[in-house]
């Protein structure tokens, strides 16, 4: 199995070596390692270039600038592993991040997505976990599709296959300039919806950098979640297009959840999100039927 390491970065000189650092300190080294920088005025190609000038299996490249979605698709595109580990610039990965993933790519062939726990450093110290009991999750193309859900990590614990992400991307440019910041749901719906497994690893193999520039602290304002709901929108809108999803989704979603191998009240609270999104399009019976199969878990 060969994995390609990506590291988008902009404006990171501050902090770029030490995520390049992380990556070339793995016990399971990369095959293959790309800085992505989307035209820092910096130095941070310096400062690449430099670290890695003695290292034969991996280059900067540069691109214009676009974002960070532009930054993945741009490595995706380069890439040529089997699966990409994702890092995002101001990140560090713990040196056993890689040879985790691997081991779990290796046992399950049918796995899309893995994504590892992380945890806050500089302003913060919190554990952040997505709501999933650890381990190999199922499929969640319909919940995605229906319910446009994040079932996921942060973007530097995404380890993702890359047979699932290269037929898409670059996304049309209209569309990735909506994701200048948060390409994560990209990638986590692409995959998604690409009917594949997913696995949430427990350990903690990523470092998430709290620091005052951080794009989520303005993210969670109220413009920029009226922008965004209407960005993912135009993209989910784009992928009825690229995605094949039957409309019985009275049937799909409860027969989905139920093929869970663990079914957590906090994944039941996303099916039934994605049923009420549907409900009008699936009627009031049929809805009543979904709900309470999925309540059931029958």
């Amino acid at each position: 199995m060969k994995i390609t390491a990506i590291i988008d970065s902009y404006n990171s000189a501050a902090y770029l070596g030490e995520a390049i650092q992380s990556v070339l300190d793995q016990t399971r080294l990369p095959d293959e390692f790309l800085v992505v920088d989307d035209e820092s005025p910096d130095g941070s190609v310096e400062i690449a270039e430099r670290m890695l000038r003695d290292v034969p299996w991996a280059r900067v490249v540069e691109k214009k600038n676009g974002g960070q979605l532009s930054c993945v698709s741009e490595g995706v595109v380069h890439a040529t592993g089997d699966i990409v580990a994702l890092l995002d610039s101001d990140d560090i990965w713990h040196a056993n991040h890689l040879e985790l993933a691997e081991e779990q790519f290796r046992k399950e062939p049918k796995l899309s997505l893995y994504f590892s726990a992380c945890k806050e450093f500089g302003e913060g110290e919190k554990n952040l976990y997505r709501s999933y009991a650890p381990g190999l999750l199922g499929r969640t193309q319909v919940l995605t599709a229906v319910g446009n859900s994040y079932v996921g990590g942060l973007n530097s614990a995404l380890v993702a296959k890359v047979e699932d992400l290269k037929p898409y991307l670059p996304l049309p440019r209209d569309l990735e300039r909506d994701w200048i910041v948060n390409a994560d749901n990209i990638t986590i719906w692409l995959t998604s919806l690409s009917g594949g497994l997913k696995y949430a690893s427990s350990e903690v193999t990523v470092q998430y950098r709290v620091h005052a520039t951080n794009n989520h602290k303005s993210l969670s304002k109220y413009p920029a979640r009226i922008q965004r709901k209407a960005a993912t929108a135009r993209f989910f809108e784009y992928c009825r297009r690229q995605f094949y999803i039957s409309g019985d989704f009275a049937k799909l979603l409860p027969q989905e959840y139920r093929a869970h191998p663990t079914r957590t009240p906090e994944l039941k609270k996303e099916y039934l999100r994605a049923l009420s999104k549907a409900s009008h399009s699936i009627g009031l019976r049929a809805s009543i039927v979904a709900y309470l199969r999925i309540q059931l878990g029958k």
